[in-house]
C-alpha cells in the first residue's frame, strides 16, 4: 500500500509548496498529491483553491503576477523537476475543475507533463469526469483517476466511473467499502482514498488491501502516531 502526503505535509509545512514534498520525502512517505490549475497565461500552477489569500481569482492573473505577490506558489512543472530526480516517488496530480466549459487546462497540463514523462510516477486524477475523458482524447498514455464525494460522486460512479478509461478510483474514506474495493477489482482498477488521519481507519485500509491512501500525518501513515 502507497502512503501519500495529502498536498505534501500541511500539519508542518504550507500545503502545496515544494518545501511540504520534501519533507514527505524525508518523513519516509511513498509519495505526494497535489493540486494544478491555469493561471491566466496558461501556466500550471500547484495551488488548491480557485482565490488566491487575498481573494483575487487565481485565473485572472498571469504566472508572473502571482510570483510577485505569493512566491511559494510553485509551478507545476518545477515540481515535476525535483520529482524526477526521485523515480520511486509517487506524484499523484489532482486537476482543479469545477466546470465543464474547456478552457483549456487539460491541454496546458498535457503539454506539461509530456515534458517530463514519468509514466509510471504519476497519476492524474480528476472529481470532473469530463476533464478526464478531455486528458484522454489528448493521451491515453497516462494513468487516469477518478475523484468523488457525496452522492453526486456516488451517481457519476455508478454511470460512468467504473467504466471510464481509469487506473485509479479515488474514493473519500467514508465511502470506501468491502464491496468497492471488489468492484474495483473485478474491472482492474486501483483504489485511492482521502483524507486518512486516523491510524485505526489506517490500519483497516492496510488489511483491505488497498493500493494508496492519502493524508496530512505521516506518522499515521506510517503506523506510528
Amino acid at each position: 500500500m502507497k502512503r501519500l502526503g495529502h498536498r505534501g505535509t500541511p500539519r508542518t509545512h504550507r500545503e502545496n509548496t515544494l518545501e511540504g514534498f520534501q519533507n514527505a520525502l524525508i518523513c519516509g512517505l511513498d509519495g505526494i498529491e497535489l493540486d494544478t490549475q491555469p493561471t491566466r497565461d496558461g501556466q500550471m500552477v500547484v495551488f488548491h483553491d480557485e482565490h488566491l489569500p487575498d481573494g483575487r481569482l487565481l485565473a485572472s492573473l498571469t504566472w508572473q503576477e502571482i510570483q510577485q505577490e505569493f512566491p511559494f506558489v510553485p509551478l507545476l512543472s518545477d515540481v515535476l523537476g525535483w520529482a524526477k530526480d526521485h523515480p520511486g516517488f509517487l506524484i499523484n496530480v489532482e486537476l482543479k475543475n469545477d466546470s465543464n466549459v474547456s478552457d483549456g487546462r487539460e491541454k496546458h497540463l498535457m503539454e506539461v507533463l509530456k515534458k517530463y514523462g514519468m509514466h509510471e510516477q504519476m497519476v492524474i486524477s480528476s472529481f470532473n469526469p469530463i476533464s478526464l475523458v478531455r486528458l484522454y482524447a489528448l493521451d491515453s498514455s497516462y494513468r487516469l483517476g477518478f475523484l468523488y464525494d457525496g452522492e453526486h460522486g456516488l451517481e457519476w460512479l455508478a454511470t460512468v466511473g467504473l467504466h471510464l478509461p481509469l487506473y485509479s478510483l479515488h474514493p473519500h474514506h467514508t465511502q470506501v467499502t468491502e464491496d468497492l474495493l471488489s468492484a474495483a477489482r473485478n474491472n482492474k482498477k486501483q483504489v485511492f482514498t482521502w483524507t486518512v488521519n486516523d491510524l485505526a481507519l489506517m490500519q483497516k485500509f492496510k488489511a483491505w488491501g488497498l493500493d494508496a491512501v492519502i493524508g496530512d500525518v505521516p506518522e499515521v501513515l506510517l503506523g506510528e502516531g
